[in-house]
């Protein structure tokens, strides 16, 4: 138990520290004259994540292409399906990112922070949309007290950030950028367990890296081609973007945070675990504070408390739990399932003396048997080793 609490403790200080980093690297002026661009950032960051992690995306680019090569049977739909929906959700969590880093950018730490109390809010909704998971009553009331704590964050008077580049009026464009953000990487995430059921954890963390960085690096080069020559420096920015010691840190805690977040689910019911991950929201309005120099602390701790406490009724309690007949009809589906495939498994082996040469080599052909004569040998010796039992039992029934 103390080990767990250290873990996510561990997580909580990982994740709020490098939105720290992200916020001081993206309003630093001193190495580029100007401040980097929320792509540039991301780009950067993608960099270091996908060369530390190359190891494992390159082995799941050749397995896959292994896999293709062998066309061995059904191994193709099952790497195409990986990357496709990998694809798909990286096309959706580049831009939710990207939003993600201008809001920090505009937006004090104490303000960003506690949005991601959202999150929940999205996941129920994208719940109740796609997969008609219905919120329950204690969802609907966790929602209302979230948005009820986010009017607390709302200030009239000017934010103190040193940035000075945002007011803490609560719906500035970089709030409604990480709103943005926390819609884009919830429906991403969809996707990435869809693929995560192809490949391990750390390899698709990996793959995602790298498709990650193909979709920002693509994307960098269509805006520096749109904006024309004389913005066909902008690539080199990243590069020295992600030199910065502080981006290497953000690449470092990303990594971190990842890994804690798996050790964790694996340590603990995931409900509990995403309820506890909110907790960070009170560590960033304390940094804020801190760090940055940023206004009304007390009033944003209150809020963030009230929105973590929302946050936490939705994710424990938001959905509709699976009832007795419910859960009894899904074991039945699975229990006839499992009886199929062994029905199929026997009537394989059973049926096999009935085939005839044709049928065997096709059967041969989709074992990846490359030796078809060796497995009619195999057969006739079968039937000649069966055949005169067969014949004396119908001897004997003939003379009776």
């Amino acid at each position: 138990m103390f080990t767990t609490a250290l873990l996510v403790l561990g997580r909580i200080v990982a994740a709020c520290w490098a939105n720290v980093l992200q916020k001081r690297a993206i309003n630093d002026t001193s190495k580029l004259g100007t401040r980097p661009t929320a792509l540039e950032m991301l780009l950067a960051i993608l960099t270091l994540m996908t060369m530390a992690l190359a190891p494992w995306w390159g082995w799941a680019i050749y397995e896959s292409l292994a896999l293709l090569i062998q066309q061995e049977q059904g191994a193709a739909p099952k790497a195409l399906a990986f990357w496709g929906w990998l694809t798909i959700a990286c096309t959706l969590e580049v831009p939710g990112n990207f939003l993600l880093l201008r809001s920090i950018q505009r937006t004090d730490l104490s303000i960003f922070g506690p949005l991601s109390s959202y999150k929940p809010i999205v996941g129920m909704l994208l719940g109740w949309w796609i997969l008609a998971e219905v919120p329950t009553v204690f969802g609907l009331l966790g929602m209302g007290i979230v948005l009820g704590g986010s009017l607390l964050l709302a200030d009239p008077t000017r934010s103190s950030n040193k940035a000075g580049s945002s007011h803490a009026n609560f719906w500035n464009s970089g709030v409604v950028d990480r709103l943005l953000a926390v819609a884009l990487t919830a429906a991403g995430s969809i996707f990435l367990k869809l693929s995560m059921k192809s490949q391990n954890t750390l390899t698709s963390l990996a793959a995602w890296c790298f498709v990650s960085w193909l979709l920002a690096f693509a994307w960098l080069l269509v805006q520096a081609q749109m904006r024309g020559a004389q913005r066909t420096f902008v690539a080199p920015r990243f590069i020295r973007v992600a030199m910065q010691r502080e981006v290497i840190g953000i690449a470092a805690n990303m990594i971190a945070m990842q890994g804690l977040t798996i050790v964790v689910f694996q340590a603990m019911h995931v409900g509990y675990a995403l309820a506890l991950f909110q907790l960070g929201s009170l560590l960033s309005v304390y940094l804020g504070h801190r760090l940055f120099g940023e206004v009304g602390l007390w009033r944003r701790l209150l809020a963030a408390s009230i929105m973590f406490v929302g946050a936490a009724l939705i994710v424990l309690a938001g959905l509709r739990p699976v009832g007795d007949q419910e859960q009894s009809e899904i074991d039945n589906l699975e229990t006839e399932a499992k009886e199929v495939e062994n029905f199929e498994s026997e009537f394989r082996v059973v049926a096999l003396k009935d085939l005839d040469s044709r049928q065997v080599e096709d059967f041969a052909k989709a074992k990846g048997i490359d030796n078809c004569g060796l497995l009619l040998d195999a057969i006739e010796r079968w039937q000649l080793q069966n055949a005169p039992m067969n014949a004396d039992v119908a001897s004997f029934r003939k003379s009776s």
